[in-house]
């Protein structure tokens, strides 16, 4: 998983494992998310991909000291390569998503809400509610905002923190959660580099897809495997 997802995970695990307990829970997740991509990589090879295998060359340039005029360069379009992805994705979101868990103002319940109550029969499929699934959906420009979501759809706020969580999941379900979100889809940013590399929304599209549904069944297995054997 990446860099913010694994943030998600040391905020969650301690909440419900302690000791060698969060430890190998972690590992586990870990571990998941590698499995994942053998079986699908396996899957993918057998049936979509068939054929021999292509070799692969690379091709090493001599290293040299980089120029500082070249280092100044990188710096200077990698900040404004940022600045535009801000600008263009990450605050028209955000403003999206404020407006959704804000309004309409003086209603009992603000679209944000309305939008969990739908997805409550998707979030079933695996042991959720809607209010656990929103957070996938909202966090997708960034998946470091995903904890910061789930607060808002249970109601809470910015600095309530999670704690609130273990009153309302057992262990079982924060495993099962944490599994769905170390696997589905990436972040927007990571979409938008697999489509430059594979030139093709089509195959974007398929990848996004076979994560949702790789998933779907490793957090079903999880949830429902575990409550059949008790610990729920």
């Amino acid at each position: 998983p990446c860099s913010a997802r694994i943030a998600v995970i040391a905020t969650v695990v301690p909440l419900f494992f302690t000791g060698s307990a969060a430890v190998g829970v972690t590992l586990v997740l870990i571990g998941t998310s590698l499995l994942a991509v053998l079986i699908v990589a396996r899957l993918l090879k057998s049936f979509a991909l068939p054929g021999a295998v292509g070799s692969l060359v690379m091709e090493l340039p001599d290293y040299r000291l980089p120029l500082p005029s070249n280092v100044a360069y990188t710096t200077i379009y990698k900040t404004y390569k940022s600045m535009v992805k801000a600008l263009t994705i990450f605050i028209p979101f955000s403003l999206l998503i404020w407006f959704l868990f804000n309004f309409p103002v003086g209603a009992n319940a603000p679209y944000a809400s309305r939008i969990s109550c739908l997805l409550d029969p998707v979030g079933a499929l695996i042991g959720m509610t809607g209010e656990d699934f929103l957070p996938f959906i909202f966090s997708f420009p960034a998946k470091e905002l995903t904890i910061l979501y789930l607060n808002f759809a249970y109601g809470h706020g910015l600095i309530e923190g999670v704690g609130f969580l273990t009153n309302i999941w057992s262990p079982l379900k924060a495993f099962s959660w944490l599994t769905f979100m170390v696997l589905y889809t990436p972040c927007l940013a990571t979409i938008a580099v697999l489509h430059e590399e594979l030139k093709s929304w089509k195959w974007t599209g398929l990848v996004v897809v076979q994560e949702l549904i790789t998933a779907f069944v490793f957090s079903g297995i999880i949830y429902w495997g575990g409550s059949l054997l008790g610990f729920g």
